[in-house]
């Protein structure tokens, strides 16, 4: 490859990179200085600022566990408090606290910037791994699909755990394919380090040990020597990573163990799993479509059938990249609940897929029109080459990319432009705020945002599902607000609900609507906010 070649070829990956960092920075405060994402930030954020306060590094919550969050946030904070402790702001790490209370922007605005930094790293990586198993073309393609996907951009702009978990994923599936190229026990200590920072991070991610156990099976030269050595290392490294990066995990097991089985709890409404084989076939049906769209969703099918015969090397590394996808899946279609970002972490697997099946189907319709896809020009220029696809690949792989990419790179650029404008939840505080006398009791139930409202007195249930206009007449309300995070769960399955929509149905035939605070697809997130007034 000439060097003009290879400059191009970072140049493009250094431009998908941007891609990814914008979409995923612009509005990235979204909310602030409101926390309006409920514990899906704060049970990350809370612990890592409190071992700061009080040197205790047990975070006491190990839901995902999440310590690739928490410990890397830790010593951010810590960089935070000597930063102001040195400029006389912070006297003591108390300090720390109060202004979290006080104004959680800067701890929230570090935590997002983490994860964004973790999300483009995955691009770069994934890239790095489609180059190996295709060259430039496949590595640049799997980079632009990972870098406009809507499910991940969104998912790792929070402050959560799913950013590095799909790093450490890809980066396992990545070391496995390397090792079953070339067996060396370099691959197979990186392999299981990253299986056990990938578990560190999301529990349910470590059976992408599965990918390395698939290449160790079939690496080359297995039939002269078991290599019992580069099996135990990657066991080894994965349970040591994982022991290293979350002691508490073991050391706190009492605590630990119920954090982890509440996130397989059923009773969410909403999100409860569907019955027999439902469940998996939503994940497929309707999750996993929503991310890349259809035409997504059918070039990976073609993509993940092939990806295995590229270039010269293992034959099954379609099974190796395969293996952790299938087996995920197959542990959370059995799950008592069902989250769509969940898939966030077989996100990448998925990119390389679909870039290999829309490269399939390009060279497919170009041998079609008579033009074999392997033929190239070649233009001698001294002692130089260039070499130019044929225009009937060109025309085929181009028009495959605007039908894969355009809903996908669509979805990713309106939420983009939303997430920079105030919401809805964000509206109604300022309502509040602006129009209602201070200390005015407000009825609500969650995912409104009032309980951030410093103006009202609050008087806050889970749902109005459970709740009568005549509770908050007793308790003195003046207005009660009603989200539709959480009414449409149950509008939208009312003959399970059935008591609930009943319940909100009075609410909306005995107290009138005062105003209303309802989402638009470019200008304005959030959920549809509903301003009651109790007579």
């Amino acid at each position: 490859m000439s060097q003009a070649a290879r400059a191009r070829g970072y140049g493009a990956l250094v431009l998908v990179l941007c891609l990814a960092f914008g979409l995923r920075v612009y509005g990235f405060w979204f909310g602030l200085p409101y926390v309006l994402t409920g514990d899906g930030e704060n049970a990350f954020i809370n612990p890592a600022v409190q071992m700061v306060v009080s040197g205790d590094l047990n975070p006491h919550w190990f839901g995902h566990p999440g310590s690739t969050v928490i410990y890397p946030l830790a010593l951010l904070y810590g960089l935070l408090y000597v930063i102001g402790h040195a400029a006389g702001q912070l006297a003591q790490p108390a300090a720390l606290q109060a202004q979290l209370s006080a104004d959680p922007t800067l701890f929230y605005v570090t935590a997002r910037l983490l994860s964004i930094a973790w999300a483009v790293a995955t691009v770069a990586l994934v890239w790095r791994l489609g180059t190996r198993l295709g060259g430039r073309r496949l590595g640049l393609l799997a980079a632009l699909f990972l870098a406009v996907n809507p499910m991940h951009r969104e998912w790792t702009t929070w402050a959560r755990s799913d950013a590095p978990a799909a790093f450490f994923v890809l980066l396992a599936v990545y070391a496995a394919i390397r090792f079953a190229d070339r067996p060396t026990r370099r691959w197979a200590l990186l392999a299981g380090v990253a299986t056990g920072l990938a578990a560190a991070s999301k529990i349910t991610t470590g059976v992408v040990f599965a990918a390395w156990l698939v290449a160790w099976i079939t690496r080359p030269g297995r039939g002269r020597r078991p290599d019992l050595g580069a099996l135990g290392l990657a066991a080894l490294a994965a349970a040591a990573a994982f022991a290293i990066t979350s002691p508490y995990v073991l050391l706190d097991w009492q605590t630990a163990i119920p954090n982890l089985l509440f996130e397989n709890r059923g009773g969410h409404a909403g999100a409860e799993r569907l019955p027999g084989l439902q469940n998996w076939w939503w994940y497929v049906a309707v999750a996993l479509p929503g991310a890349v769209g259809w035409p997504g969703m059918i070039a990976a099918a073609f993509g993940a059938a092939t990806v295995g015969r590229l270039r010269r090397g293992n034959a099954a590394r379609g099974w190796i990249a395969a293996a952790f996808p299938l087996l995920y899946w197959l542990g959370i279609g059995a799950s008592n609940l069902r989250w769509d970002h969940w898939l966030v972490p077989v996100l990448p697997i998925v990119a390389l897929w679909t870039a290999q099946g829309v490269l399939t189907i390009a060279r497919g319709a170009a041998q079609a029109s008579g033009s074999r896809s392997n033929a190239y020009e070649v233009h001698l220029r001294g002692s130089r080459s260039r070499r130019k696809m044929p225009l009937a690949l060109t025309v085929s792989l181009a028009a495959l990319l605007l039908l894969t990419l355009s809903q996908p790179a669509f979805t990713s650029l309106r939420r983009a432009f939303q997430s920079a404008q105030p919401n809805t939840q964000v509206l109604a505080i300022r309502w509040f705020r602006d129009h209602v006398p201070a200390q005015t009791v407000v009825g609500s139930e969650w995912y409104t945002g009032l309980f951030w409202s410093a103006t009202i007195k609050l008087e806050e249930v889970p749902t109005l599902g459970q709740s009568t206009p005549d509770y908050f007449r007793t308790r003195g309300a003046q207005f009660v607000a009603a989200s539709s995070d959480m009414y449409d769960r149950f509008y939208a399955e009312p003959a399970r609900y059935a008591d609930f929509v009943a319940a909100y149905e009075r609410f909306w035939r005995e107290l009138p609507l005062v105003i209303q605070f309802a989402p638009d697809p470019w200008r304005r997130p959030g959920p549809t906010i509903r301003i009651l007034r109790v007579p």
